[in-house]
């Protein structure tokens, strides 16, 4: 099957760009489409294809550097080892085609190749105590791990906690995640791109999603926001527009976010909610370079730690939309927000 894929891409790619370009990620909206409207005792409910949502997000950026000729010769092996290297298969980092195997054809002496054994070593280490021991205290304060009727009763100095804790908890399996993808990566001695940067420090979303997720807000820029805006500046209307241009791009690129993470509807919320908060990061940004102040603001030490309180519980409020995964989980988040 991969194999034909393969073929159909480098065939197609120059001729039928756009057409590829659409069946690729359509394909995933109604695999994602099956699971949400079938009953859940349908067979198709039990049928979960790994990794198919990250395979997607390699097979489109393999059709848009091959069309732009970004890609030097490739091979079936190469393309095939690029799509399922197996310590990033299911969960990321997204890695990119030609730095991928620009890590394989690279040559190493004796040294550096026990450089990197040692690396792996520790790095799997440090992801087996993230998801194994640290999170299994986590967890027992998640909020989402706790009895409904438990969050219903707590007060509200509680449910802050329990949210919070949530995020690291989060934190915690999926940075434990990358952290043995990036360890079992270097014992193959190929460096694979990081997908967490100190993300609890930012002090607003906009610098946020460039230490969360890295690839992915990364490949988002690259794919979806870059080309939205530059179409949209394209136009006679919107040439001039960027106040218009920005804000829209924004909100497309992370109401797709949350469609590739799944159709249903907290998904979709979580996207969108986002796609605010970094709406009014990016206004609050031009209004204070139109007033000359954007320097002197971001270099108050008082202004920067109520900055990074906002975006942390607002990132928190945005995870508990992203896992209210039933209605009931929505009604209870309702009547904790609003009763």
């Amino acid at each position: 099957m991969l194999t034909f894929i393969y073929k159909i891409i480098n065939i197609f790619s120059e001729k039928y760009f756009f057409t590829l370009l659409i069946t690729i990620p359509t394909i995933l909206l109604f695999y994602k489409l099956l699971h949400l409207v079938l009953p859940k005792n349908t067979y198709i409910n039990y049928f979960y294809l790994i990794g198919l949502s990250y395979l997607v997000l390699k097979l489109i950026h393999y059709i848009f550097e091959s069309h732009n000729k970004m890609i030097g010769s490739t091979s079936l092996f190469s393309f095939l080892n690029y799509l399922l290297f197996f310590p990033v298969f299911s969960s990321g980092p997204i890695t990119l085609y030609q730095g991928f195997v620009n890590e394989i054809e690279k040559d190493l002496n004796i040294n550096q190749s026990f450089h990197y054994f040692t690396k792996g070593v520790k790095r799997i280490i440090l992801g087996l105590f993230k998801i194994y021991f640290l999170s299994q205290y986590t967890s027992l304060f998640s909020f989402f791990s706790l009895d409904s009727n438990h969050l219903l009763d707590a007060p509200i100095y509680l449910l802050i906690i329990y949210a919070h804790v949530a995020v690291l908890d989060l934190y915690l399996n999926f940075s434990g995640y990358c952290d043995l993808a990036t360890g079992i990566s270097n014992l193959f001695l190929i460096d694979i791109p990081e997908n967490f940067n100190y993300p609890f420090i930012a002090r607003n979303l906009h610098v946020f999603w460039q230490r969360w997720h890295i690839t992915l807000a990364d490949w988002l820029k690259v794919y979806v926001f870059m080309p939205t805006s530059k179409k949209m500046f394209g136009s006679n209307y919107l040439s001039d527009k960027i106040y218009v241009v920005q804000p829209i791009a924004i909100f497309i690129t992370f109401f797709l976010m949350g469609i590739w993470h799944g159709l249903e509807l907290n998904y979709l919320i979580y996207g969108l909610f986002q796609g605010f908060g970094l709406f009014v990061v990016m206004f609050f940004d031009f209004a204070l370079k139109s007033k000359k102040m954007y320097q002197r603001y971001h270099s108050i030490k008082f202004i920067s730690i109520i900055s990074w309180f906002l975006t942390m519980n607002y990132f928190a409020l945005s995870l508990l939309l992203f896992n209210a995964t039933s209605q009931k989980k929505l009604n209870i988040l309702w009547v904790i927000l609003f009763s």
